[in-house]
Formats: C-alpha cells, structure tokens, sequence
C-alpha cells in the first residue's frame, strides 16, 4: 500500500480544496486536506500492466500473427537432445525480439503480452524472487493482475479451470474470434529439485492466435509448440526445461547430472491451472 505523500501531493490538495471551498477558513481546509491525504495513503497499490515492476526497461511488443519458427539445421536432426515437438522462434529473428543484456523477459511477462503488449522481467503481483512458490500463492497472484486487468478495461472476462474439456471448448468457441482469445497454463516445478536446486519455479505458457508458445527462462528462448494437440491441449514438451538456445533454430531439452543424460520429461509435472481470457 501506498504511504508516501510527497510534498506536490500536499500543495495540489490544497489547491484542490481552496477551489472548491473558496469561503473556507485555514482550521477547515487543513481538515480536508489531511482527509484526502490519509485516504490517499490507504488506496491499495495500483498492479502494473506487467504485472510486477520489471527489474529492467519494460519494451513495446505486440504479435500481429502466428509466430513462424526458425527451421533447424540438419546436423541437429538425431541429436537425442533436440526437441522434435517445439520450434524456435527467436534467436536471430527479426519478428520478436532476442533475450539481451538490454532486452530480458520470463514466462509470465510473454504469457501475459497479449495484454500488456509489453515484455519485461517481472513477476505477478505480489510474488517476490527466490520464494518457495505454492499453487495456491500464483492462482492468488495470477487472479489478482487479471482482476486489475478486468477493472481497467485490458479483458472482458476471465475464467479459472483446471479441465481440458474447458480448454477444448474455449478454443472451438465461435462467438469469441481466435485473435481474442488467450489462455494462461500455470504449473509450480514439481518433483526434480535436481534440475532447480532451491527447488522453487513457477511457469506459465500460453495459447494465443491458435499457438501454444511459452518463454524459457529470462535468458532463453520463445519456442512453439508444433507437436500433437497444436490447437488443442498443451503436449507435456510444454512444460520440458530448454537449454539457452546457441543456434537458429536449435531447440534442445535440458541435461542433468553428468549432463550426458537428456531430460525429456517435463520439469513442471503438477496439474495445470488454466486462465481462459476474453480480449477487448
């Protein structure tokens, strides 16, 4: 919550009152004035359009079409540790920008960009770093940037479910046209505190203009989905740790242990919790 009134707070509350109270004398315009101030200070922080407050620049980005994946090289075609059922589509693409120094953005901030169109490194609402993140903690923090969202006029409407028939059904509905259509997936890591030693991380992929596309990591890359279910339910690939990409195109799952053993079982392996958003 906000508690800091700054001393142009003061003197435009003043102003205000002195207006709109012209015949009023000092003992009641200091009342007024000290009534705003204190109801000034108990408003709840406003959520950003991001979500949280980026750690870097925020930067314009807004998806006009379905995203085009770069086309791997052949010398990656029996690597064990490529990923058959995701595309890049970053990394020397032009259409959406790369991860940099300058540029950085996670999961949440691509999941939510639709919205905001804005990308940024930043968490939910709420949600600080290096917390052991519950379910519960992130359907709250989801729920309350998408209520925000709601109130300001950035959606229509949302729902939270946890059913595929619902997914199914949002997709194929017809009185809501494909480029206003938007759904969250959410999972918290589950059961591989060998992959994230500290045992905490949350993920979020989504699915928009008929893609189910999902950021890894702040460092990484967007990949999309171009495996079974494109249009209908998220593959478990979705929820599989990427490596940094290195090349055009290169998608490959995460190692572990002595790094000669290909993970390719998701990371992220607790139920998911969908978001079905309806876009102005």
């Amino acid at each position: 919550m906000y508690f800091e009134i700054s001393f142009k707070d003061i003197v435009n509350a003043i102003k205000k009152v002195i207006e709109d109270h012209p015949g009023a004398t000092i003992a009641t315009i200091a009342s007024i004035v000290a009534g705003y101030l204190v109801y000034r200070a108990l408003q709840p922080e406003p959520i950003p359009i991001t979500g949280g407050k980026p750690k870097h620049q925020a930067h314009d980005f807004k998806q006009d079409g379905p995203l085009e994946g770069i086309e791997k090289s052949n010398e990656f075609s029996n690597n064990e540790s490529e990923d058959e059922y995701r595309e890049a589509v970053t990394d020397r693409a032009d259409v959406i920008p790369q991860s940099d120094k300058e540029t950085l953005y996670n999961c949440w901030s691509w999941a939510i960009n639709p919205i905001s169109h804005m990308i940024a490194e930043c968490n939910p609402p709420g949600i600080p770093d290096n917390h052991s993140y519950t379910i519960e903690q992130m359907k709250t923090a989801t729920c309350k940037y998408l209520n925000a969202m709601k109130e300001c006029k950035k959606i229509n409407n949302y729902s939270e479910t946890s059913k595929e028939e619902d997914i199914i059904n949002f997709i194929e509905r017809t009185d809501i046209v494909t480029d206003k259509k938007l759904i969250l997936g959410l999972r918290v890591i589950g059961g591989v505190s060998n992959i994230i030693p500290d045992g905490y991380d949350y993920h979020y992929i989504r699915w928009y203009l008929g893609q189910w596309t999902a950021k890894c990591g702040v460092s990484g890359i967007v990949v999309k989905n171009v495996g079974p279910y494109t249009s209908k339910i998220e593959p478990e690939t979705m929820w599989a740790a990427t490596l940094i990409n290195e090349d055009p195109g290169r998608v490959r799952l995460l190692r572990v242990g002595d790094k000669n053993a290909v993970l390719k079982d998701p990371i992220y392996k607790d139920p998911t919790v969908y978001y079905l958003i309806d876009l102005p």
